[in-house]
């Protein structure tokens, strides 16, 4: 089997799945969850990949290409006809994805569903209306969309519902729910890196007065194409689509495709010589977003990089707007893939823009504490990774954790019903002392520096109650080191009598899991690491992953189980040319203990119910 899905089987938390939603609730924030949790769609590894080993020397493919990370779909750069319409004035050529619908009926979908987006147009404001129609104009008039004139169209309607957006440039957008047509396709993963893997990648490769580029696509998912069009119902109107409409499963992959052809073609455009001083540049895309970082001893390549780059977007009818663009020689701070980075003096630092949690607070500055579970999962969203992509505030993701958690509960009875929080003193405090937690992370108040390394020391323990791990960043050249990312959990269910060895065993494979998915999604990039030392103060622990097991009792054969898996994965990253080693540390030297201890930190051990606990059996004692 996979070692890194049966590994994180071991470490699953029990918050996921909590607060899955009904399709029979009209709001726009419980639809808009529900969509999406795409199906068909797998988030795995990403892939960091330079232009060089990556895409081709010519615009147009000859003939179709499987999708990178979904094979079973394809894709081709053509030439486009005369009678299609342009997207820019210097188009020559268009992106297309030919969809493999399965065209039998589904099982589950016997039934007539309702369309429930009626009842979120009803809710719009006059203004919010406006907008909305004003944006559906705006598709047609690019011809990104058609009116339907009775045409037959293979697969289901996707449904259009308006998404009211506040102080945004778009006050009311559109949004497609194409769930329905997406289980009609085949499964796809995304093999694009995460925000996290970029940031972390970026980062620890980062030197001294490095020259950072970024881009955004504009419209991008509209700019491809698809080879059979799909069909959109807006309050009873429908039209037709040829574009890859925002929803579909295969859009992150297929835009993630496109864009590294494009990158590939505007690099081999160079000179041979501005080619080997881009060797050692890195590339990153994140659906619509492009990040460059280059030596300084390659910047004027890299600006004729950015020239043929723009031409050979504006060739496959993509535009790269120069208002969303950024460079580190001109913009001391900006904002790209939901941070603040900021320069000074050749050094590079990124800060978090984490929201504050509203409304938690009562007039005479108590905690409110009349929650409905939507609300409290709103609450919830301020201590989740989505605000915290450098994995550097354990605390506020293990206190948005705990929210979730009680939400995800009362939401099994309804998302607008009161969560009965006052009548339970144990509720109360855990939720107080999250509420302060968040509330405590100040918007401005942190900065993570980078200053790059090549070599990682990670820290991990387990206490009775939780685990918790930290990576830091050695730069011998600069005697500096930094933190690359922590985390903090609870031990939930049967793993709360598991003896402390097998609580710790545990935990240290989280972390190489966390490793094995930073390192070995890299196939065309040779990784910025080159060593790794795990330290660890249960001797136990690290004895099992030095030799076999040969007892056959239950819990030692669920050891030696975990234990094959976390040799798989470290030899995985060995593959990579890292080296890996564990060392046993005193707990008082763990720089990891403080993250296994925050519950009791926190004063919440009675509160959750792991006080009573009594361990299993005691484990073999290597």
């Amino acid at each position: 089997g996979d070692p890194a899905r049966s590994v994180q089987e071991y470490i699953d938390e029990g918050v996921s799945g909590l607060y899955q939603i009904s399709d029979d609730n009209d709001d726009y924030e419980t639809v808009l969850n529900s969509v999406a949790d795409t199906p068909g769609i797998v988030i795995s590894g990403g892939v960091l990949s330079h232009p060089s080993k990556c895409g081709s020397h010519y615009m147009e493919t000859n003939g179709w290409l499987p999708v990178m990370g979904a094979e079973t779909y394809r894709w081709r750069m053509r030439r486009l006809r005369p009678d299609e319409k342009k997207d820019t004035t210097e188009q020559i050529y268009c992106a297309e994805i030919d969809l493999p619908l399965n065209h039998s009926p589904e099982p589950r979908s016997t039934r007539n569903k309702r369309d429930y987006t009626w009842g979120l147009f009803k809710k719009l404001k006059g203004y919010e209306m406006e907008a909305f129609k004003e944006e559906i104009s705006r598709y047609l008039d690019n011809e990104w969309w058609h009116p339907a004139r009775g045409e037959k169209v293979e697969g289901p309607s996707l449904l259009v519902f308006p998404l009211p957006s506040p102080g945004r440039s778009t006050r009311c957008r559109p949004i497609i729910d194409a769930r329905d047509y997406n289980r009609r396709l085949p499964t796809c993963s995304y093999s694009g890196p995460t925000i996290t893997q970029v940031v972390n990648d970026l980062r620890l490769r980062w030197r001294p007065h490095s020259r950072i580029l970024t881009a955004d696509c504009a419209q991008a998912f509209y700019r491809v194409r698809l080879l059979q069009p799909v069909s959109l119902s807006v309050q009873g109107l429908q039209y037709l689509s040829w574009r890859l409409v925002f929803g579909l499963g295969i859009g992150p992959s297929g835009l993630y495709t496109v864009l590294a052809h494009l990158l590939s073609v505007a690099y081999f455009q160079l000179s041979a010589q501005d080619q080997a001083l881009l060797l050692n540049a890195s590339f990153y895309i994140y659906l619509d977003d492009i990040t460059i970082m280059v030596p300084r001893d390659a910047s004027r390549a890299a600006d004729h990089f950015l020239l043929e780059m723009e031409k050979v977007f504006l060739l496959a009818g993509f535009e790269l707007p120069f208002t969303k663009r950024h460079d580190s020689d001109v913009d001391c701070s900006f904002q790209h893939l939901g941070l603040n980075w900021k320069f000074e003096d050749g050094n590079f630092f990124i800060s978090c823009r984490k929201p504050i949690p509203l409304s938690i607070r009562l007039p005479d500055g108590s905690f409110n504490m009349k929650w409905t579970a939507r609300l409290l999962l709103g609450i919830a969203g301020c201590g989740g990774t989505g605000v915290d992509p450098c994995r550097l505030h354990s605390d506020t993701r293990l206190a948005g954790d705990l929210l979730r958690s009680i939400a995800g509960k009362a939401a099994k009875h309804g998302m607008d019903k009161e969560v009965c929080i006052e009548t339970d003193v144990n509720k109360m405090n855990v939720v107080s002392t999250c509420f302060g937690i968040l509330e405590k992370a100040s918007p401005d108040g942190c900065v993570h520096w980078c200053y790059g390394g090549s070599k990682l020391e990670c820290y991990v323990d387990a206490s009775p109650i939780g685990y918790g791990w930290c990576i830091s960043v050695l730069n011998e050249a600069l005697v500096q080191q930094w933190a690359l990312a922590e985390h903090a959990g609870v031990w939930w269910g049967s793993k709360t009598s598991y003896h402390i060895n097998r609580k710790e065993l545990i935990a240290i494979s989280s972390l190489v899991l966390y490793l094995h998915g930073m390192i070995c999604g890299q196939n065309t990039c040779s990784p910025p690491i080159e060593s790794i030392v795990i330290y660890a103060d249960s001797q136990t622990a690290l004895r099992w992953l030095e030799k076999r097991i040969s007892s056959k009792s239950i819990e030692k054969v669920a050891v030696l189980r975990l234990v094959c898996c976390i040799n798989e994965l470290v030899s995985d990253i060995r593959t990579c040319g890292v080296t890996v080693t564990y060392k046993k540390i005193d707990g008082a030297s763990n720089s990891a203990d403080r993250l296994s201890r925050l519950i009791e930190k926190w004063g919440l051990v009675s509160s959750l119910g792991l006080g009573e606990v009594e361990p299993e059996s005691l484990l073999l004692q290597a």
